[in-house]
């Protein structure tokens, strides 16, 4: 009996031994999380995913002496409900950006009742659904257009909303 207690002792302090080092650290966090940064392209989303947004081309263009955000993507129109689908701008401004397309069309009923008409959405191949609040194919319409929209109080766009998005199709 005496045998008997020293060996589940025996397995009771090392197992506390065990537990006790197996307490999370701030050096086992930042291992984590570096490993998962370094494989963050690598994984399954790299194979659709994330080289679709690594195609998107983020430049800062300059008009009328103001920097502006603007990303050049593949993109096509999305079909309204009716079935009929919009022009694609070369430069559209950005309002919105969604995984559902119907919460695209739900914003683009909003922008409709709050001056803008002749909002469109626009998927690119992931698909990510923009919803474009102005289209037009001169820049510095589409920078005037996005001061505009930046200013206007009925929208309330949160950084980095809103953004100017050209058309790669219309790349020359």
């Amino acid at each position: 009996m005496k045998v008997r207690i020293s060996a589940t002792a025996v397995a009771a302090s090392a197992a506390l031994i065990v537990l006790g080092s197996c307490k999370t650290t701030e050096a086992n966090y930042r291992e984590a999380y570096e490993t998962a940064r370094q494989t963050q392209y690598t994984g399954v989303d790299s194979t659709v995913y994330a080289k679709i947004r690594q195609e998107a081309i983020p430049s800062t263009i300059t008009a009328d002496g103001d920097s502006i955000h603007m990303k050049t993507e593949f993109v096509t129109a999305t079909k309204a409900k009716d079935g009929s689908a919009p022009q694609i701008m070369r430069y559209g401004v950005v309002v919105g950006q969604f995984k559902q397309v119907f919460n695209a069309r739900a914003m683009l009923g909003r922008l409709a009742g709050n001056g803008y008409p002749d909002a469109y959405i626009v998927e690119n191949r992931e698909p990510l659904y923009y919803v474009i609040a102005t289209g037009n194919n001169d820049l510095k319409q589409a920078a005037v257009d996005l001061k505009k929209i930046s200013s206007d109080k009925n929208l309330s766009l949160r950084p980095p909303l809103p953004w100017i998005l050209q058309s790669a199709t219309h790349r020359r």
